[in-house]
């Protein structure tokens, strides 16, 4: 069972092992760790996504979610913030956004759906 970082200047490329080589997002964790491994997210820092716990290996060692530093818990976001101009005006007082065209949002860019901030 491992520990991994993650920071919101952290970077994927990196093992994550140590606050200095934390990952930069949930979905780099969501992709890597293994059951019974704990996850640390840096205190005061947002981090977009959705954390998937993976199964097993028992119900005596399970995956942890933790706080690491000093400062406010981080925030765990599923958020999009959509970018000025990526709103479409249709007409009618109606505007829609893409949410394929990730370029038109920040936050949670690694799901499609519909959970947009406001």
């Amino acid at each position: 069972m491992a520990k991994y970082y993650i920071a919101a200047d952290g970077c994927d490329c990196k093992d994550g092992l140590t606050p200095e080589t934390a990952w930069k997002t949930i979905d780099k964790a969501n992709r890597t760790i293994s059951g019974g491994d704990t996850v640390s997210f840096r205190r005061g820092d947002t981090f977009y996504g959705r954390i998937m716990p993976p199964k097993g290996p028992d119900p005596a060692t399970p995956t942890t979610y933790t706080a690491y530093g000093e400062g406010p818990k981080p925030v765990v976001s599923q958020y999009k913030t959509a970018l000025p101009g990526a709103w479409e005006d249709t007409g009618a007082g109606v505007w829609k956004l893409d949410l394929l065209d990730t370029a038109g949002y920040t936050g949670n860019t690694t799901e499609p759906d519909t959970n947009v901030g406001f």
